[in-house]
């Protein structure tokens, strides 16, 4: 009846039986619930509708995962379409919806033999489906080669191929609602994804879209399908209990917000082309978030179940009886096809040979057990119908040597033919391409406050990647068969942000396009491979765009701390096994199956032979990258910005690998430092760097040349600069580093990966070969210039200049590959050397080392061994000077750089707290916010007085009685203005105008005046303010320092002991009015300081008097500036009065002092006062007693004569100062007035206290000659390392005596 059918409803019938025949074998062993008449009948009707599906609860111990079960897994609808009577023209579809399957991890109480059991079983049922399935696919590939070669008759397959491709072009297969998760119980964790839905869809060459009834017409056997995907997502939660998810308390959040995304694919047999393109999103934007709660709790949860499958395998599987089965794969393989073969043929084993049966099973993995399995039941099946065949078949079962040739070519089938079924044929030519809009990375460390920033680890934004890679099988000119492809690697921008402050970013302004390049792409990479008749190509093209990296050291120790969390995994409770293998497990908690040794290392070792034998014979290189800015900022400090520079290398054209010549080009390479205030420091000013590499091998040798050549090498040096770097090589290495990289479990990984890979032997002969060779190498730098500038804090001080001459330094050494070094030559044929200081004073370098050239040689031999002495190496020094060594020591230069010492010792040490407060009176936000104010016009406010200079570098004081404007010169602005007020020791810092831009000079006017001469920073001097009778003058009042002074040219300077009252009259010898304060300020800002040691006169202590309303006062070392319109016909010199400020102290007579006056004293009367007054009385002498030595008080009684006895005097100096600098040709003269005490002494007797005497010399008394009378002498008693002043004598000569104690006798009198 069947023969008398037609053709087509048996094949109908035939194929619907192969399909019902393959649903049953394929899903079946893992689903339950398919009605089997529904499932007949739907077959055969074209429309199989299945419902309610339930997944196996043991799905997964199938495939050897236990401890897992699947709870509540459902399919809830399964539609196929099939219209059997156009099967091939027609339209197919399948929908599948509700895919819902939830993984339970739960702890595993039974005994390590019910679990053996449990394992053993459930690898036999896997085992069976597999062999099955099998079965069931070479039953249908039979058929399918039958029908083929009974309706077509092409053997080479193409009709078949034709049907194939109609069949796939009109199928369509949609998958909706899928939702999968995983959760454990024990660990509190539940990973889940969804997806919305999933579809495969009929479309023609151009991907349109058509209706789901709609046939594709396709041209030949092409092939093109639509896939599209939406709704993917990914989560985490915290809490897995039903009642935690009922009661809304589940800590659920998305690692992965739902993306879409698209596929296009074309399958062209005619053009031999596979062409996928990928859009992964590129209109939207996917997030993918990592959280650290999450991370930390999902890490601990793998670690504890991996623990407990590493326990099921070893159990399963003990390393003593898997070693040797994975130490021989094939002959293990081969062992138990003849064991199975036994078994089916029915015969006995023997107990040895059943329990390696067992061990085989337990051991080798699915695929190959189910190989051998379905050889063997072929081989016995197909000898079952012949006596002399299943006698042949019992001898190789049981011989134990193996089949013989012909019996093997019947009976093999290994697992390469099974998986011949399972695979698909790599087309000839591929084309993928993938491209990405915008992806956004969140890295949270939730351990933070929601509002804290630090919460925000990592924010980065990646846009526009794309990614596409083009390939064509061939044979290269070895005759190996191999590819030709291009990889193309694309980024358009990625930005990066920590704590919501820049991380990464583009620095466009920085980058110079080159011919070609790209305006829009942050990276180009260009990969590719080409087979040419005599070498095969392998070239390499990138560009890079520059990026600023900002690295602040808190953002590298949370990065540390983050990644604790895969080391750390304490934090969630572990599995906890039944007590009676608690003890077994942990002793192999961390103990790792027998990997598949023999199969990985096979496999390795075969791809580094194909890596090996296809490697490219030459090389083509063309690299421009930019590489990052990477900014480092140090809290309280500055930052470090370091710039590598662009590099460009090339080769001269395709270069054999064994002779490469490749060049390279670094420009740009810069290291600079900016300060707290903005001050910008060129540690490493950019200088282009080039060098040529020369590397060939010959039969003995490989040779290395390195030709390379700096024009200028520049470097600077200078404490804060200095501090900065070593801040940033402190905050970038703390000392956690070293504990967090290389923890042993990598190293181990690392070993793991290296023994399955295992190089061939002819690889190993080749590194042999390579090892043995003698390694040459012969480097060659030549730095035409060499400079470092020293600096003291603010301009430079010494300057070392040097030049290596031809051919520079060269470095030779030759050995073996192997390591092993005979002999190294370093030598430096001539080098200059010219070192020079500046002259602060001058302006001027002056040579401290003059030009002095010298030759260094270091050369390195191997010695043999000899008597009992073993073999070394010699090392030989040479230096020969070819010029004399001339150093010049000014001692002025040498205290100077004997002072700048500990500030660099000091910038070199770590630091250990931030900057005192005062430092932070004008950080870099406050210095530009004062430059928007002063290129407003407005006056920028104080930012300083005298007790807080130590962080400052350039301040002004102005002593005048107007307001002044500072210029300095910006080539992005027309120039910026600092207006100063009078300040008086409020002094006005400059850092925020000159040092972020840079400044080299300024430029002082008054407002709205024409501007002065430029005064250069870099040395001292002093400049007329046009229009005003006043100057500017730079001074440097401490190392490193400048104090741009504003006050007119005549100034009186107090370096007494005591506070005095100066009053200050007109031409006309009016007394003007000197209360205002701003005219004087303390003389240590103008770096004027006080002597170390301290200073008395019999007046300390004395009772003060009031501050006189029109007097100038001017306490101990300070200065004030005479005010312009006081100064006598316009010259520095003035009428002064003065007076100490104590009770009974007069002014003395008005003087004339300054320009073109004498020395002179100013005689201010006593008036005796009594005790009761509370101030000293001159006529009542004591005892010495330590107190008074300690105060440095007189000591004797006397009644001397009133002559100069009731009188102060004091001392007056004129200093004048001529500043040639910046014009020598109209140099600035200023004038100072010192009033000094009439005499001071300094003990500097090391112990004990000496008791000194004073007087008039007996040319000034009426008694006639010789010693003055005792009532003349002033006797006071001064401590070791003490001053005191003398203001009771005249000044014009003085005699003078000593004594150590009160019983020893008085010295000779000097006068």
């Amino acid at each position: 009846i069947i023969q008398s059918l037609p053709d087509e409803w048996v094949a109908a019938m035939s194929r619907a039986g192969a399909l019902e025949s393959l649903l049953l074998r394929f899903i079946g062993p893992y689903v339950e619930g398919i009605d089997l008449s529904s499932l007949h009948l739907g077959i055969l009707r074209g429309n199989i509708e299945l419902k309610n599906i339930r997944v196996k609860p043991d799905l997964l111990s199938l495939f050897g995962f236990e401890g897992f079960r699947v709870e509540g897994g459902k399919v809830c609808t399964i539609c196929v379409n099939i219209p059997w009577n156009s099967i091939y023209t027609g339209k197919i579809s399948v929908l599948i919806e509700g895919v819902h399957v939830h993984v339970m991890h739960v702890g595993d109480n039974r005994s390590d033999g019910e679990l053996l059991k449990m394992m053993r079983d459930a690898k036999q049922e896997a085992l069976k489906a597999r062999v099955e399935q099998l079965h069931t696919l070479v039953h249908q590939r039979k058929q399918a080669s039958a029908f083929v070669q009974r309706h077509s008759g092409d053997e080479d397959g193409g009709f078949i191929t034709n049907l194939a491709s109609k069949f796939v072009n009109n199928l369509t297969i949609r998958i909706a609602g899928v939702e999968v998760s995983c959760a454990s119980a024990n660990f509190g964790v539940r990973l889940g994804a969804s997806l919305g839905e999933l579809a495969m869809l009929s479309t023609d060459p151009t991907f349109a879209k058509t209706s789901d009834h709609e046939v594709i017409h396709a041209s030949g056997s092409d092939v093109h399908k639509l896939f599209r995907m939406s709704g993917l997502s990914a989560s985490l939660s915290t809490t897995t209990t039903s009642t935690d998810r009922a009661e809304g308390h589940e800590d659920t959040a998305h690692l992965l917000t739902p993306c879409s995304a698209s596929v296009r694919f074309s399958q062209l047999p005619s053009q031999e082309l596979v062409k996928v393109s990928v859009d992964l999103g590129t209109d939207r934007v996917n997030s993918l978030t990592v959280m650290h709660s999450q991370l930390s709790r999902m890490m601990s949860a793998q670690a504890a179940i991996q623990a407990e499958q590493n326990y099921l395998s070893n159990l399963l599987a003990p390393r003593a009886r898997a070693k040797p089965i994975w130490e021989t794969p094939e002959a293990s393989k081969d062992e138990y096809g003849r064991l199975y073969r036994c078994t089916l043929l029915g015969q006995h084993l023997r107990d040895e040979e059943a329990l390696r049966l067992q061990a085989l099973e337990d051991v080798l993995p699915l695929q190959w057990l189910g190989a051998q399995r379905l050889a063997a039941e072929d081989a016995v099946n197909g000898m079952r119908g012949g006596i002399l065949g299943r006698l042949a078949a019992t001898l190789a079962s049981c011989s134990g040597q193996g089949q013989t040739v012909q019996t093997e070519a019947i009976f093999v089938w290994d697992e390469a033919t099974t998986r011949s079924f399972e695979s698909i044929d790599a087309p000839q030519k591929l084309d993928i391409k993938v491209g990405s809009g915008r992806l956004l990375l969140k890295v949270i460390d939730d351990r933070h406050a929601v509002d804290a920033p630090s919460r925000q680890l990592l924010i980065a934004d990646v846009k526009g990647t794309k990614v596409s890679v083009a390939s064509e099988m061939g044979e290269d000119h070895r005759g190996n068969a191999s590819a030709e492809f291009r990889v193309e690697c694309l980024c358009h921008q990625i930005t990066a942000h920590h704590a919501g402050i820049p991380l990464i970013g583009i620095s466009r302004d920085l980058h110079k396009d080159g011919e070609g390049a790209s305006e829009d792409d942050l990276l180009n990479l260009v990969v590719e491979s080409t087979l040419q008749e005599d070498h095969n190509l392998l070239s390499v093209s990138t560009k890079l765009l520059p990026l600023d990296v900002h690295l602040y050291p808190s953002f590298l120790q949370q990065v540390l701390d983050f990644l604790e969390v895969f080391n750390n995994t304490e934090d969630v409770p572990q599995y906890a096994p039944s007590p009676s293998r608690a003890s077994s497990m942990a002793s192999t908690r961390d103990a790792e199956a027998v990997p598949e040794g023999g199969a990985v290392q096979g496999r390795g070792a075969q791809l580094v032979e194909g890596i090996f034998q296809r490697a490219p014979d030459r090389l083509n290189l063309n690299i421009d990258v930019s590489a990052p800015t990477v900014h480092v900022p140090v809290r309280g400090v500055g930052t470090a910005i370091l710039r590598l520079g662009n590099l460009h290398a090339s080769t001269s054209g395709p270069c054999v690998v064994t002779a490469l010549h490749m060049a390279f080009t670094l420009t740009q390479t810069a290291l600079r430092t900016v300060s707290h205030c903005g001050e910008v420091f060129e540690v490493v000013k950019p200088m282009p760097i080039g060098f040529e590499l020369h590397q060939s091998e010959t039969d003995d040798a490989i040779s290395i040349r390195i030709d390379a050549s700096i024009a200028r090498a520049s470097f600077a040096l200078g404490p804060q600069a200095l501090q900065i770097v070593m801040s940033v090589i402190d905050a970038l290495t703390p000392p956690e580093v070293a504990e967090t990289l290389g923890p042993a479990k990598d190293i181990a990984q690392t070993t793991m990966l290296t023994d399955a890979i295992q190089p061939s032997q002819a690889v190993l002969d080749r590194l042999e070969e390579v090892r043995n060779k003698r390694m040459l190498v012969d480097v060659t730098v030549n730095v035409e210039a060499l400079a470092v500038t020293v600096y003291d804090s603010s301009v430079p001080f010494l300057r070392l200049n040097s030049r290596l001459s031809s051919p520079g330094f060269l470095f030779k050494s030759a050995g073996l590959v192997s390591g092993k070094v005979q002999a190294t030559s370093i030598e430096v044929r001539e080098i200059s050397l010219d070192l020079k200081a500046l002259n602060s004073r001058s302006g001027a370098w002056e040579p401290m080392l003059e030009d002095f050239r010298l030759g260094v040689a270091v050369n390195t031999v191997p010695v043999k061994a000899h008597d009992d002495v073993e073999a070394t190496v010699a090392t030989k020094i040479s230096c020969i000077a070819s010029s004399p060594l001339l150093i010049n020591v000014v001692p002025s230069t040498v205290q100077r750089v004997i002072g700048l010492v500990p500030a660099f010792v000091a910038a070199a040490e770590p630091l250990q707290e931030s900057p005192p407060e005062a430092s932070a009176k004008a950080p870099a936000a406050a210095a530009l916010a004062s430059l928007s104010s002063v290129a407003s016009g407005a006056q920028m406010p104080l930012l300083g007085s005298s007790g807080e200079i130590a962080w400052t570098k350039y301040r002004a004081v102005n002593l005048s009685d107007q307001d002044l404007e500072v210029e300095i010169a910006v080539q992005s602005a027309n120039g910026l203005k600092l207006t100063i007020a009078p300040t008086g020791s409020e002094w006005v810092s400059l850092d925020g105008l000159l040092l972020p831009h840079d400044a080299e000079a300024m430029t002082v006017s008054s407002v709205g005046g024409k501007p002065s001469q430029p005064l250069v920073l870099e040395h001292c001097g002093a400049v007329g303010v046009p229009g005003t009778q006043l100057v500017a003058e730079l001074l440097t009042h401490r190392e490193g320092h400048r104090v741009l002074l504003l006050a007119p040219p005549l100034r009186v300077h107090n370096m007494t002991d005591l506070t005095l009252h100066v009053n200050l009259y007109d031409n006309w010898g009016r007394l003007a009015d000197g209360s205002t304060p701003t005219i004087t300020c303390e003389a240590s800002l103008l770096g004027k300081q006080t002597p170390d040691y301290p200073i008395n006169s019999k007046y300390t202590g004395a009772v003060p008097d009031y501050d006189s309303d029109r007097s100038i006062t001017l306490p101990p070392n300070t200065m004030c500036a005479v005010p312009a319109r006081l100064l006598l016909d316009g010259k520095h010199c003035a009428r002064i009065s003065a007076k100490p400020a104590i009770v009974g102290s007069e002014f003395c007579k008005m003087a004339k002092v300054g320009q073109g006056f004498a020395e002179t004293v100013l005689a201010c009367p006593q008036v005796s006062m009594s005790d009761s007054t509370g101030s000293f009385n001159r006529k009542v002498r004591g005892r010495c007693t330590p107190a008074c030595c300690g105060q440095g008080r007189t000591s004797e009684p006397s009644a001397w004569d009133s002559r100069g006895a009731d009188t102060l005097h004091l001392r007056v100096e004129v200093e004048e100062r001529c500043n040639p600098l910046p014009d020598p040709r109209a140099p600035a003269t200023l004038t100072t007035i010192t009033l000094k005490p009439a005499v001071t002494v300094l003990n500097a007797v090391p112990f004990g206290c000496l008791t000194v005497s004073c007087a008039a010399t007996a040319d000034v008394w009426e008694i006639g000659a010789g010693a003055a009378p005792w009532a003349a002498w002033q006797h006071a008693d001064i401590p070791k390392m003490t001053g005191y002043n003398f203001y009771d004598t005249t000044c014009k000569s003085v005699d003078f005596r000593a004594r150590l104690a009160d019983e020893a006798p008085w010295s000779k009198t000097l006068k």
